[in-house]
């Protein structure tokens, strides 16, 4: 058999009052002077962290675009970034969901061709919408 735990009863709200005043009385509080030494040395610890963190967000960013051959595309008419699209394309993980949604301007045009893009050269939006488009009809027809 086991032993039958003690029965707990609860402390009064005014005695538990009491008591957190009492151990607040007891605390060792910082001065004035420690308190903005302390805040000084959090905020610059956390510029310091905040920096190294960027630092190696844009090496690594850096990196990436050296390697995979991919550069800061923005469209003028949206001012998103492209960067996810070229990746995704680069990578093979396929299209974005919204990529089924074409501007007016893609839908009066739907055989043009993209023209080429040299290795290291900035693609425009266009091109990769016309990458993306190239991957959902299948594959072209032979040149001539």
């Amino acid at each position: 058999m086991s032993e039958a735990e003690p029965t707990r009863t609860r402390t009064p709200l005014p005695q538990f009052l009491r008591e957190v005043r009492a151990e607040l009385r007891r605390v060792n509080w910082p001065s004035r002077k420690q308190i903005v030494s302390y805040t000084v040395i959090v905020l610059a610890l956390t510029f310091v962290l905040t920096s190294f963190v960027w630092g190696v967000d844009e090496g690594i960013r850096r990196i990436v675009i050296n390697t995979l051959g991919v550069n800061d595309v923005t469209d003028e008419t949206t001012t998103e970034t492209t960067d996810v699209d070229e990746l995704l394309a680069l990578a093979g993980a396929g299209a974005p969901a919204d990529d089924a949604v074409m501007d007016d301007a893609s839908e009066s045009t739907p055989e043009s061709e993209p023209e080429p893009v040299r290795p290291g050269a900035r693609a425009s939006p266009a091109s990769a919408q016309h990458r993306r488009r190239a991957r959902s009809e299948g594959p072209r027809p032979p040149a001539r």
